[in-house]
């Protein structure tokens, strides 16, 4: 059983801005010695990330599922 390819890819460049955004704020919050919220940050950020991704397989399994089924 093959799942449908994805053709979209998310640029490398987007991920080189995410880390220079996490390094520039993880500076800032050394700064402001204020590392706890930041890690707080970072785990909210973390946990609606997994949230969105486990929405999106999800979605993805009920398309395969129709898929199926329209085959039968």
């Amino acid at each position: 059983m093959s799942s449908a390819p994805v053709t979209d890819r998310i640029p490398v460049r987007y991920g080189i801005v995410l880390l220079a955004a996490l390094l520039v704020s993880f500076v800032y919050a050394l700064l402001v010695a204020n590392l706890l919220r930041w890690a707080w940050a970072v785990g909210a950020a973390v946990s609606l990330s997994l949230a969105l991704f486990l929405c999106y397989l999800l979605y993805r399994a009920v398309l395969a599922i129709e898929r199926i089924s329209y085959k039968l």
